[in-house]
């Protein structure tokens, strides 16, 4: 019985080697190398960002030049992405049919214990065939769902990204969504006139940007009816607008001439709607 328990010992530590170490030494470093140059790749599109959105209105050549860096850049930002997301799902397929093989191996070994002193050991052999084809089975599914993943991420590394626009997408104006979000560029109302990148919307008649996820919303504008919108064309920076309220202005600005125009829409229409929604009513007795 020690030399059986031996031999079942040696059998676990091969399984061991065989099925678990190569999924945390090669798997997962290829997740991390690829969780690397997702990083290295959001850095450089940052980059590319903040130098398109700099380019003075007096320069169409650096402004086109930034552009097409701009759109290489998100080219390979979402390469990256997308080698990431498939290196987390080849892992979790790998990590299931590894793990049940090492189980299998295991208790082929235990068995072969048990069997020289144990008549039990035979009642796991019903389970042990339960182990097999339920492995065969989540490796012919684990391969299948390789090669589709495999070939919607060639498909999407074939599109052309290079034309998307910067940040939020839009719809239309109403009460339970927000007609308009996104990233824009805010100048700071100091001496300094800093700008700042922050993701804006509109909701319940009202203009809110977030700096961080988990901050609470800031509020530019409390009620878009006493408010107006207007493109900046004087300003030294590209594709800005400006919007009026009684007691101050915000100015703003885009990733695109596009953006531009979509941003200025957005808000008209909600002026529109906000002006067309009823009023609250006052409570009994006011």
């Amino acid at each position: 019985m020690m030399d059986s328990h031996e031999e079942l010992r040696s059998c676990t530590q091969s399984a061991l080697r065989r099925h678990l170490q190569p999924l945390l030494r090669e798997a997962l470093r290829g997740l991390r190398a690829a969780g690397r140059e997702r990083s290295r790749a959001a850095e450089l599109l940052q980059g590319a960002l903040q130098h398109h959105a700099e380019v003075p209105r007096r320069r169409p050549l650096e402004a086109q030049e930034a552009q097409a860096a701009l759109g290489v850049a998100r080219g390979v930002a979402r390469a990256r992405g997308l080698d990431h997301v498939l290196q987390l799902n080849v892992v979790q397929d790998k990590k299931k049919t590894e793990i049940l093989q090492f189980v299998l191996a295991l208790l082929e070994a235990q068995a072969a214990f048990f069997s020289r002193g144990h008549q039990g050991a035979t009642a796991t052999r019903d389970y042990r065939g339960h182990l097999g084809a339920q492995l065969e089975r989540g490796e012919l599914e684990g391969a299948r769902r390789q090669r589709d993943l495999e070939q919607r991420h060639q498909l999407l590394l074939q599109q052309d990204l290079s034309q998307e626009e910067v940040g939020g997408a839009a719809g239309e104006a109403g009460p339970e969504a927000p007609p308009m979000e996104g990233y824009l560029y805010k100048r700071a109302s100091n001496a300094f006139r800093t700008w700042s990148r922050r993701w804006f919307f509109i909701q319940s008649n009202q203009l809110l940007y977030l700096k961080r996820a988990r901050d609470p919303p800031t509020v530019v504008v409390e009620d878009l009816r006493l408010c107006t919108v207007k493109p900046c064309p004087d300003l030294e920076r590209r594709f800005c607008f400006e919007v009026v309220s009684p007691s101050k202005s915000c100015v703003l600005q885009a990733d695109s001439g596009g953006g531009q125009r979509r941003w200025v829409s957005a808000v008209q229409s909600s002026i529109a709607c906000a002006y067309t929604q009823s009023p609250p009513k006052a409570p009994p007795g006011q």
